[in-house]
């Protein structure tokens, strides 16, 4: 019954605010209660429409749950092959600068470079096969280079492939100088410690100084190995003099992974 009576005067109040509305377009003047109701009616009005709005947004946002989540997925999809895009012309781009510095390698005089290719890498065991062998010339103690530095020497031979110790592994054993640009060559013995890390002991460790950032060569004091192959630059120098020691950590500049072409000179 009260529902029925609160509806009652509802309609009256919107038959009178119409019946008001009607005169005032006609005479252009707005009544004393009019204007009272109006202001009465209007902010409950307001409250009510913010709250429809809100409730409409509301179910809309629900309805919609599922095809924002596809969209977020599908977002998330595009953003990772992206990402993959991007690591492989990364990967690409190395490729051809070791492809191009490979190219410009000069063998030194009465030397000859044998191209390959690395065909199998061993991280464990520090070594590499490498696609040339006995029938293309190869022979063990030969250095293997790619287009960024030494890589290691070939240890085992087969007529079609061989094997290369890589600098890094602890039974590498190579003779290195350090090419600094205001001194003599330091020279020193380089052995591996695996990890992309190299040590440098200098044969006479007072002769002259080490600095960091310096370039680390082979010596040529070998039949095989050629003067002047890049293999590093100096990270850090740790000095026992009281012991006559001193010794270099060596960043190799060539790494498993920048390239799969390779050189072997002969």
């Amino acid at each position: 019954m009260r529902d029925w009576l609160l509806l009652g005067v509802l309609c009256g109040i919107g038959l009178f605010l119409g019946g008001g509305q009607t005169r005032t377009a006609q005479t252009g003047e707005q009544s004393r209660a009019q204007a009272t109701i109006r202001a009465l009616v209007s902010p409950p009005s307001q409250v009510l429409a913010t709250a429809a709005d809100g409730t409409s947004d509301f179910f809309a946002g629900v309805f919609r749950a599922r095809s924002l989540v596809e969209e977020n997925r599908r977002l998330r999809d595009r953003l990772q092959a992206q990402r993959l895009y991007a690591e492989r012309i990364e990967l690409k781009d190395r490729e051809l600068a070791g492809l191009r510095a490979l190219q410009e390698i000069v063998p030194p005089a009465g030397a000859s470079a044998i191209p390959a290719a690395i065909v199998g890498y061993f991280p464990y065991d520090h070594r590499l096969n490498v696609s040339a062998g006995s029938k293309q010339g190869v022979r063990t103690g030969l250095p293997v280079l790619s287009g960024y530095g030494l890589l290691g020497v070939v240890r085992t031979v087969s007529p079609h492939s061989c094997e290369v110790l890589l600098l890094t592994s602890p039974e590498s054993r190579i003779g290195a100088m350090v090419a600094s640009a205001d001194t003599r060559p330091v020279v020193g013995l380089l052995r591996g410690e695996g990890a992309r890390a190299l040590t440098l002991e200098f044969m006479d460790p007072r002769r002259d100084p080490v600095h960091t950032a310096d370039l680390v060569v082979t010596t040529g004091f070998s039949d095989k190995i050629p003067r002047g192959l890049l293999i590093g630059r100096v990270t850090q120098i740790e000095d026992y003099l009281e012991v006559g020691s001193r010794r270099a950590s060596v960043l190799p500049s060539a790494a498993v992974g920048q390239t799969r072409d390779v050189v072997i000179l002969r």
